[in-house]
Parts: C-alpha cells; sequence; structure tokens
C-alpha cells in the first residue's frame, strides 16, 4: 500500500473500532464488523462467526457480498474451523484461477475464542500489512464482543457501569454539566497517569485543546456527537469520541469522553513515512555516487602520475599529497552513499559476544590510551551466542568509538555493558563526553545528519543498518552535557 492508502486505511480503521467501542447491541456490533471489513481491506464479501462452545460450532452472525455464508460450520471443519481450532489468522489464494482471495483471523477475549472474521476479493493476495491490520480489528472486536456479555449480564446497572467502565480499554470519562470529573475507568488512569485525572476535576484542567472544549461545549448543548478527534496530548497523541449520555442510566445529562493513546500506531506510519523518503534519498545518493566515482578515479590516477613526474619539485609533491588526502574522503563518501543505497550481503556466523568485542577492544586500545581514554567491558553474562558479520559487527562499534573519542577532547571513559534480557542479548555503549543535544536525540541516525565540522554524516545510519540488517535495533540517550549511551538489542542464538 502507498502512503496516501495507508493514511485512508488507518483513518476507516481507526473509526469502525470507535463505533465497536461505542456499540452494547449484538447485531449492531456484527453490522458494523462486516461493513468495516470491507472498508478498511477493501473486500468484495465479509462475514463474521461467533463461537458456540459448549456445542462446537460456529454461528453465522452477520456478512456482506454476494456469496452465500454457511449458517453452521462444525469446529475444524474447513478454512473457518481450521482457524478456530489453531487460532491463527490465515490467508489463502487461489492460485489456479488467480482471482479468489480468502482471509481469516481469530477473535479473542480475555477467557478464549470468541469467534472468527474474515472475507474474499479478487485481485492480488493479501500483503502482511493487511494481516497485520486484520489482526489488530479482531482484538478490538473481542473487545467489543465481550463489553456485550458484560452489557447483558449486569443489565445496566451500577454494577455493569462500574464493571463496564472498568474492562474496556480506551479512556473513558464522565463530566456533568458544571465540566467536572464525575468518574472515569481504569484505562483513563493508565493513559492519562493517576496523578492527572481525579473526581471534581475540572476537565479542560486535564485537555487544554481548544478542539475537545469546544466539542465537549456544544455536545452539552446538544450539538454533538463528536467522533474521531485526534490531538496531541503532551507527548501522546490521542483518537477521542465526544458523546451525550443521557439515557444510559447514568445521572443527568452528562458528557462521555471516550479516547484511545495511537500514539504507537501513529509514529508506526509516520517511520513507514520516513523508510520511504529516505529510500528515495539512498536512490538519489547512488545515482550521484556513481556519476562522481569514475571522475574521481580519473583524477586520483593522473595525480599520482603527476606526482612521479621528474620535474616535480618537494613544494609541488605536498601539495598533490593534500589533494590526494582530499580525494580519499570524496571516495569514502562515495563508498558510504553507495552503501546506504544497497547494502552489502551478511556473511553470518555463530559468535560468542564476548570474544567479537574483546577482539575490537583489542583492535583500538593502543588508539584509545593516546587520546587519554579508558575502556572498561562489563560482561554481565558470558557465553551468549548470535549470528553475526564480524566485519560489520567491528563498522558498527568503530563508528560508536570514533564518535566517542570526538566528544572526549580531553580524554574520559568508554563502556561496553553486555546482558542478556529475555530472548536478546543487550550491549550498551556509553562515553563520558560531552553529549548530544535533546532535540538531536531523533535526528542522529538520519543520513547527512553531522554536527562536525568535518565527516560525512553516514555513520551512524549506516550502523543502524547493519544492525537492523542482524535483525536487532539500536537506540541512543544522553543528558546532552555529561554522557551518552547507545543501545544495542540483537535476538539470541540462531
Amino acid at each position: 500500500m502507498n502512503l496516501k492508502k495507508e493514511n485512508s486505511t488507518l483513518r476507516i480503521l481507526l473509526k469502525t473500532i470507535s463505533e465497536l467501542n461505542l456499540s452494547f447491541d449484538r447485531k449492531d456490533i456484527s453490522n458494523i464488523v462486516v461493513e468495516g471489513l470491507q472498508k478498511f481491506l477493501n473486500l468484495d464479501s465479509s462475514f463474521f462467526y461467533s463461537l458456540d462452545e459448549k456445542k462446537g460450532f460456529f454461528m453465522l452472525e452477520a456478512f456482506l457480498g454476494n456469496e452465500d455464508e454457511k449458517e453452521v460450520i462444525p469446529m475444524g471443519y474447513g478454512f473457518i474451523g481450521w482457524v478456530g481450532k489453531s487460532r491463527e489468522i490465515l490467508a489463502v489464494s487461489d492460485t489456479d484461477k488467480g482471482e479468489n482471495n480468502l482471509i481469516i483471523a481469530p477473535v479473542k477475549g480475555k477467557r478464549g475464542l470468541l469467534g472468527v472474521i474474515g472475507g474474499r476479493k479478487k485481485g492480488l493476495p493479501f500483503s502482511d500489512a493487511e494481516k497485520e491490520l486484520l489482526n489488530l480489528f479482531a482484538t478490538q472486536v473481542g473487545t467489543a464482543m465481550e463489553n456485550y456479555i458484560y452489557y447483558h449480564r449486569l443489565q445496566r446497572g451500577k454494577q455493569f457501569r462500574d464493571c463496564i467502565l472498568y474492562n474496556i480499554p480506551s479512556g473513558i470519562i464522565i463530566v456533568n454539566p458544571d465540566w467536572k470529573v464525575k468518574t472515569y475507568n481504569q484505562s483513563a488512569i493508565t493513559i492519562l497517569g493517576e496523578k492527572n485525572i481525579a473526581r471534581g476535576k475540572k476537565i479542560y484542567h486535564i485537555f487544554q485543546d481548544e478542539a475537545i472544549i469546544k466539542s465537549i461545549k456544544d455536545t452539552f448543548s446538544g450539538k454533538g456527537p463528536f467522533r474521531n478527534l485526534q490531538i496531541a496530548h503532551g507527548d501522546s497523541f490521542f483518537n477521542m469520541t465526544i458523546v451525550p449520555v443521557k439515557g444510559m442510566a447514568l445521572d443527568g445529562d452528562d458528557v462521555m469522553i471516550v479516547f484511545d493513546d495511537i500514539t504507537e500506531l501513529r509514529r508506526a506510519y509516520q517511520e513507514k513515512e520516513k523508510a520511504e523518503r529516505l529510500s528515495n534519498l539512498g536512490q538519489f545518493a547512488a545515482a550521484i555516487a556513481h556519476e562522481l566515482r569514475n571522475p574521481i578515479t580519473g583524477i586520483n590516477i593522473m595525480l599520482e602520475m603527476l606526482k612521479e613526474s621528474p620535474n616535480m619539485g618537494q613544494k609541488q609533491i605536498s601539495t598533490i599529497d593534500k589533494i590526494l588526502t582530499e580525494i580519499n574522503q570524496l571516495e569514502e563518501m562515495v563508498k558510504s552513499m553507495l552503501e546506504i543505497s544497497k547494502p552489502q550481503d551478511l556473511k553470518l556466523e555463530q559468535v560468542k559476544l564476548e570474544e567479537a568485542i574483546n577482539s575490537f577492544v583489542e583492535s583500538v586500545k593502543d588508539t584509545a590510551k593516546k587520546r587519554n581514554v579508558d575502556i572498561d567491558v562489563i560482561m554481565k553474562q558470558k557465553n551468549i551466542v548470535v549470528l553475526l558479520d564480524r566485519k560489520k559487527f567491528n563498522q558498527v562499534f568503530l563508528n560508536l568509538f570514533n564518535n566517542s573519542l570526538d566528544s572526549m577532547k580531553n580524554g574520559g571513559h568508554f563502556t561496553i555493558t553486555l546482558k542478556k534480557i529475555g530472548k536478546k542479548a543487550e550491549i550498551a555503549v556509553e562515553d563520558t563526553g560531552f553529549g548530544i543535544a535533546k532535540s538531536n536525540l531523533d535526528k542522529v541516525f538520519d543520513p547527512f545528519f553531522t554536527t562536525k565540522h568535518t565527516g560525512t554524516g553516514l555513520g551512524l545510519h549506516i550502523s543502524r543498518n547493519i544492525i537492523r540488517q542482524h535483525h536487532g535495533e539500536i537506540t541512543v540517550e544522553s543528558d546532552g552535557k555529561s554522557w551518552t549511551r547507545f543501545t544495542i538489542h540483537l535476538p539470541v542464538g540462531v
């Protein structure tokens, strides 16, 4: 999917999830599910089966499209029964006809399987991104089904209100006509923080966004509800719905604010957008690098020939050497530009991390000594084996080491700490240099970004690409004045 289509799909998905969270009627939920499936997955037909656990079969709740669906399907029978039994998502393509594609996902709740959802379409097979969207939606459907169960079990009483509000994953705040918080659920505490919400607190002391305040005011005056308001709140990003709650067994004409933290979802799409920009930048860099490579090589050869001329004096030779040094820097930049556009294949082997780290430290200890830098290695666990390209691993550490040396002009400490967390190895590389400004922390891995007077700004970008080729991740922290820490996580074993 392209970026524009992804953003459109995200909006449709968020709107459907918001409608699900506000519905407590089984028929409404079923219709929202099949309609939502068709919209955000572009299906030709869609279906929703619920599980009768006692009888061991699936019952058709709703379907949409031209194809008829079976009313009852036993557990384990056909594709739908297989998904119910395995509880795993399934995507099937009719390779003979090349047109019919089927996708099915299990709907799960806290107590187990609740049903399955899915549908069919013609054209291209379902992508990994579409499978992820369906899995996310199936989770929300499971929540909606459990909310429906709670709703009818507690029959709109006070116990119903307290239990439902506590279990709904969305944050919920009820505001009375005096603009004071009347009640809220556990998810609101989780999302906002316990110190930021309390009964009797004015809602505009919690949310200062003008769009929210206006929407609450308009809802009190009968102009609501307002759905899918996307607003920034501190460092987070919320999807918000504001509705009147008159007639919902709550005292008075209150307003209900329902909100979900979509920060990670939004960040994921921003990362995809950024990756697309970097890909285009990489292709552009590769084109320039290819054009520069031949003339740089030609100039280098001619200067070397000129240097060997018997008519050259020492002063001219010295000048040529300086030019050759600059040309070598250009060649290194061209090499780096080609590497970010087309990373080289890894030569993986099983390596003990402590051996690889000790080998690197041994190779740079003389340089560190000359710069008055002490190297400390802390092995909290040993015999941590990972699949590694030794040459690329050393390249990453050399980039981090050189950056640390540049930030410790008068010497300092360079510390490497190795430990194992779960199924991942963690390598922390820390220095006592002048740090990285907070405003630059999210830019240090961007290509061509540098605060140095010399350098290409490609070292950390290439390092992150290498770590990601190893299915790992690298992050950075700094106080901006006295230390910087890069943390690498790598999968352990094969």
